[in-house]
């Protein structure tokens, strides 16, 4: 009880523990005499004397009390008058209960609350927005991650194929998301996160750096970058792991909530719902495509057959007409311009009946190289004086099955093609070469078939397409020439023999620097034994140096990082030229060899190498490309000589010239 004063008249043994100290020493003092904060004495001063002015009882639901220890307790009260003689209130009695947890218990819950509705936004947004890609679609999910967690870096990995490692894809930090940083994680270096990410959907650790789960990589990859605490989510895709998101607390070590943890694998799940997008838009992009041939083809060949009727009989009549005029009769040129017409059309309908897979063959097994050497002075004369034609002809050429006369029509409307690309001039290059096809070319090409090839290819060095126009080049009628330069059915003709003969043709070309057509003829039976020959040799072509890839292609990058590394190869990878140097500088141990793409955004392959030789005297080159050797050695890109490699690679291919030039003691 306390006075009009406010001084207490009655206190129990709670109120003097509250305060931290006696009952005696309470008595005939004020709240103020022990609560240092004014703005609750004054609180409590206001609702003693409004009880003893009204004489009215008064509950008070919630008021914060600070006691002894500077501590924050919550208490619910009730206050009541005390009469005197007179009828007056002299004294106000208080009733409080200690209503603290409670108070704690509703915040946490109101926390959960909001925490549960932030997250459920942040999902929402996701889901509503549609990405064009997988990449794009992933990026997104780690800036949304980091902002609604609240943590410093957010990360998304994949598994490797062979399922020996996972590489990071993206990195959100500082409000930045960037490719990855070409981090790696290897499943035998750390074997009990691997281990504890099969049995463990999540894994959430307080202290990343002592939890069994994730202590193996505390030195390498945690304490370099800060990182206290770990919140790592297994992505799963058709009900296998296939990569991880992982949020990384910089700082103070914090716990993960059972929301966070929750909210963590939704995202996990919205990442492998864009995987999976990704690889189903991927193939239906592919099968779109092939449906589009095809019904243009049957289009194609339905109209030229039809037509072909048609000019049978224009071209009968001017026969006859012929037969019935004199030779000085002027009507005979007349009928002269009628027949060349009718002939010019009955060369289109051949073109569409080729594009259409339905023109008669008359296939026989030949040599390619004699096909090219019987057509050199032709194509020559066809070029003109001011295109550079050079002709590099692959040595034990497979023979292949074809028809001769199909075959001279490829190469002279390819060779016209790339004429016309370089109107000022240019050079032109046309290679032959055995390749194999293998299980990590189709596995990106699924309208081509495993097997032995020969390779027809034709490059210019002109102003190259984009890939709007690479996605029309072969559909008939379609040009980018001036009207009246050309029908559109040259390349259109092209792409129907070359399918007709089973085999198939790509196209690799970028703006400012050229364009090459690579049409790929199946190999004729009867070559086993080269093929086994060379099959065992490269069968060996194992090592155990340190190679560094650097490829702005990602999946051509990891496709020689897996194949090197499956075959001993220490693999460092580096998606541009800048990175490559930066990783030269950092790594402490010896770099045997550079495997390089010699066309790349920023510093090509040629430039990064000069600079990297300059950091690492001795260090081998291996440098690859879309376009064939011949085309970038005849434009200069590279010396005659320089160790190459053409892209698409197969396997026992790269193998053997790595090993090939780090065997050679001239580098």
């Amino acid at each position: 009880a306390k006075d009009r004063e406010g001084r207490f008249t009655l206190v129990n043994q709670a109120v003097a523990e509250a305060y931290g100290t006696t009952v005696e020493s309470l008595l005939g003092k004020s709240d103020a005499d022990f609560n240092s904060n004014a703005e609750e004495v004054a609180h409590f001063r206001r609702d003693d004397l409004e009880v003893m002015d009204t004489l009215q009882e008064k509950l008070v639901p919630l008021e914060p009390i600070t006691d002894a220890s500077g501590k924050l307790r919550w208490l619910q009260t009730i206050k009541r008058p005390i009469l005197g003689l007179d009828g007056k209130a002299t004294l106000v009695l208080g009733v409080a209960t200690d209503v603290t947890q409670r108070k704690l218990a509703e915040d946490s819950l109101n926390r959960r609350s909001e925490e549960i509705l932030r997250h459920q936004r942040a999902l929402h947004e996701l889901t509503l927005t549609s990405s064009p890609d997988g990449d794009t679609a992933l990026r997104r999910i780690a800036e949304v991650a980091a902002v609604t967690l609240q943590v410093a870096r957010v990360s998304l990995w994949l598994h490797e194929e062979d399922r020996s490692g996972i590489v990071c894809q993206c990195l959100h930090q500082n409000g930045v998301t960037t490719n990855g940083e070409g981090l790696k994680l290897r499943a035998r270096d750390y074997p009990r996160y691997f281990s504890a990410l099969e049995g463990q959907r999540t894994i959430a650790a307080r202290d990343a750096s002592t939890d069994p789960r994730t202590r193996e990589f505390a030195a390498d990859y945690l304490a370099p970058r800060g990182i206290s605490s770990l919140l790592d989510v297994c992505i799963r895709l058709h009900g296998l792991p296939a990569g991880v998101v992982r949020h990384e607390q910089v700082g103070p070590a914090r716990e993960w909530s059972l929301e966070e943890q929750h909210f963590a694998a939704s995202i996990a799940d919205l990442a492998a719902l864009a995987l999976g997008n990704s690889t189903r838009q991927q193939l239906e992009d592919q099968l779109r495509q092939s449906h589009k041939m095809e019904a243009i083809g049957a289009l194609a060949g339905g109209v030229a057959h039809d037509f072909n009727n048609l000019l049978t009989a224009i071209l009968g009549y001017c026969d006859l007409l012929f037969l019935k005029f004199l030779p000085d009769d002027p009507r005979r040129a007349n009928v002269e311009e009628i027949r060349k017409a009718g002939e010019r059309a009955s060369t289109l309908t051949r073109q569409l009946l080729a594009f259409s897979r339905k023109q008669v063959l008359d296939p026989k097994v030949l040599d390619l190289n004699a096909v090219v050497s019987g057509m050199d002075g032709m194509l020559r004369r066809m070029i003109g004086e001011d295109v550079d034609l050079r002709t590099i002809k692959g040595e034990a050429l497979w023979r292949v099955k074809a028809d001769p006369s199909q075959l001279e029509m490829v190469l002279m409307n390819l060779v016209a093609n790339g004429r016309d690309a370089m109107p000022g001039g240019g050079k032109l290059t046309i290679e032959t070469m055995n390749v194999e096809v293998d299980e990590a070319y189709i596995r990106r090409r699924p309208y081509a078939v495993q097997g032995r090839y020969v390779l027809l290819a034709v490059s210019d060095s002109g102003s190259g397409m984009d890939p709007e126009t690479v996605s029309h080049i072969f559909e008939p009628f379609f040009t980018t020439k001036e009207k009246g330069k050309g029908t559109g059915l040259g390349l259109s003709t092209v792409y129907g023999t070359v399918k007709q003969s089973k085999g198939h043709i790509q196209v690799y070309s970028e703006r400012g620097i050229g364009t090459t057509f690579k049409v790929y003829i199946p190999a004729a039976q009867g070559e086993l034994a080269q093929r086994a020959s060379k099959k065992d040799s490269s069968s060996h072509a194992r090592g155990s140096e340190t190679l560094l890839i650097i490829e702005d292609e990602r999946q051509v990058r990891e496709l020689a990082r897996e194949v090197l590394a499956g075959h001993g190869y220490k693999v460092l990878e580096a998606s541009t030229g800048g990175e490559a140097i930066g990783i030269c500088k950092a790594h402490p141990d010896p770099i045997q060899m550079v495997v390089t793409d010699v066309v790349m955004p920023g510093l090509s392959g040629r430039e990064t190498y000069e600079q990297l030789v300059r950091l690492r005297p001795g260090l081998k080159v291996l440098y690859m490309s879309g376009y064939t050797q011949g085309a970038i050695v005849h434009r200069g890109v590279l010396e005659p000589g320089t160790a190459f490699v053409q892209k698409p690679f197969s396997v026992p291919n790269l193998l053997e010239r790595v090993r090939s030039v780090l065997d050679d003691s001239r580098g």
